[in-house]
């Protein structure tokens, strides 16, 4: 392989490189935001002890299960384990 063959490779693999590490981070934020929305939503409970509706518990529910794969999904990218 020629230097500079050699050379624009080496550039091509820091770019991928650095492609594949800036989806990394994006991913992380994407996750840290949905787990910021769920907590948002978790901290409207009626926390005096008057209920909370049916629906909005039903909605909160909903919301930790849809959370929980991007959860762990996240973990793994931190863990760089996917």
């Amino acid at each position: 392989m020629s230097r500079t063959a050699a050379h624009a490779m080496e550039a091509w693999n820091r770019l991928t490189h650095a492609a594949h590490q800036a989806k990394i981070i994006a991913d992380l934020v994407e996750a840290c935001k949905a787990g910021q929305d769920l907590s948002r939503f978790a901290a409207a409970l009626n926390w005096d002890g008057t209920p909370n509706t049916p629906e909005f518990l039903a909605d909160l529910a909903q919301m930790i299960e849809d959370f929980q794969p991007v959860a762990r999904a996240a973990i793994k990218l931190a863990e760089g384990t996917q």
